[in-house]
Order: C-alpha cells, then sequence, then structure tokens
C-alpha cells in the first residue's frame, strides 16, 4: 500500500513538473515599438516604408494568447485583435493590415511561442496563399519583446523582426 501512495505522488510530482515546462514565459503587457531596433515595414506593394508606430497590448492566461494592435502609418489608426489558444488547436483571425483572415496554431518551443499560419490573398491576377511563421521572443529581463516572421509568397521569402520594449 506505502509503495502505491509513493508512486502515486511521484507520478503527481512528474505530471506537475511537466505541465510547469511545457508553459513558456508570460508576455502580457504594453508593447511600444522600437523603429531604431525593428526591420522597416513593408506597406502595400511589398514597398518599405514611412514611419509606423505600433504598440501592443498582450493578455495571455493559461490557455490563450490576446494580441491588440494599435497601428499608426501617419495616417488614420488602425486597430487589429487577433486571438490564439496555447493548446495546439487550430484558431481564425484577421490577417494582418486587415487583408483577410489567417488560420494558425500556436505552440511552445523552450521559452519562445511560435505562431504559424496560412493566409490566402485575392488580387486581380488570382488568389494565391502565404504561409506565416512569428516567433515571439522576451530578454532575460523581460523588458524587450522581439517578434520575427518570416513570409512565404509566390515572390519568396522575406523574414522581418520587430522589436517592442515594454511600457
Amino acid at each position: 500500500m506505502k509503495t502505491s501512495t509513493r508512486m502515486m505522488h511521484v507520478c503527481l510530482l512528474l505530471a506537475c513538473i511537466a505541465a510547469w515546462s511545457v508553459a513558456g514565459p508570460d508576455f502580457s503587457g504594453t508593447w511600444v515599438r522600437d523603429t531604431a531596433k525593428s526591420d522597416p515595414m513593408a506597406m502595400g506593394r511589398g514597398g518599405g516604408g514611412g514611419t509606423v508606430n505600433i504598440t501592443m497590448e498582450i493578455k495571455q492566461t493559461a490557455n490563450e494568447f490576446t494580441i491588440t494592435q494599435n497601428i499608426d502609418m501617419g495616417g488614420t489608426p488602425r486597430t487589429t485583435e487577433q486571438k490564439f489558444t496555447l493548446d495546439g488547436k487550430q484558431n481564425t483571425n484577421p490577417a494582418g493590415m486587415g487583408r483577410g483572415e489567417m488560420t494558425s496554431t500556436s505552440r511552445w518551443d523552450g521559452d519562445q511561442l511560435v505562431i504559424e499560419g496560412k493566409q490566402t490573398m485575392s488580387t486581380q491576377k488570382g488568389d494565391f496563399e502565404i504561409t506565416i511563421k512569428s516567433v515571439y521572443a522576451l530578454s532575460a529581463d523581460g523588458k524587450v519583446l522581439t517578434v520575427t516572421t518570416s513570409r512565404s509568397t509566390p515572390q519568396g521569402e522575406r523574414t522581418t523582426k520587430q522589436v517592442y520594449n515594454s511600457k
């Protein structure tokens, strides 16, 4: 009987350790884009562009990751919200810059959150698909958030890095 109880305690302890190690850091907070440390933002048909001010509000729970972005490109500010589950299930959200919808899944890779998805774009030349992978990583002190995004399009691959400071 004592061996059975000990085994149960050991199994419970191992389950707790496994659950704790799967979850990554908490990205919650308000983040302001550091234009000096970030790659230029693509504007329109692949062009780089002027000043883009972005403030992100991230809310994170054990099961959900919500990003509210306030984007100002020197004109009318735009707000977008995306919600992701952290259990590997598929999510559907508005695509970046209001261009359709994106389906994605999220997973932890060590202490980084990886969101991978696809977006279908419609143009005068027809529909095409974009594959997107965004990796969210915090600095050791938790004050800098780096988002590295890779996009695969018919025009080729593009990877950009956006750096945000904690507000």
